[in-house]
């Protein structure tokens, strides 16, 4: 059985700055269709363009709903062509599962 730590973590491989700018634009571009889909406004985006950073997006409701609050440790090796996202926090009823394959699918939308 896989352990929390590992449960959060994703590495992508062949992941150059040019195709990491272009997943930063698709998740920005996702949750805010989302956000206003949903009656939720960006509180807070937090995604620096630094090689080891912590990542934190906060939807907060126009409607009463919980706060969506999402907080992830990334290192981009750009030698390597390497990212490794870790989630630091996410809403409770969200699993970790869901968090990373939305990752994945912003990952695979960046393909060449």
């Amino acid at each position: 059985m896989k352990d929390d730590e590992e449960m959060s973590r994703k590495v992508f491989d062949h992941v150059s700055r040019k195709r990491l700018a272009a997943m930063k634009a698709i998740m920005r571009r996702r949750i805010s269709a989302y956000a206003r889909e949903n009656g939720y406004e960006i509180q807070t985006w937090h995604v620096p363009e630094a090689a080891d950073s912590v990542w934190h997006v906060v939807l907060r409701s126009k409607k009463g709903k919980p706060k969506l609050d999402f907080m992830a440790r990334v290192q981009h090796d750009s030698t390597a062509q390497r990212l490794t996202i870790a989630m630091m926090r996410k809403p409770w009823f969200v699993t970790y599962e869901s968090a990373l394959a939305q990752l994945q699918s912003v990952y695979k939308a960046t393909r060449s």
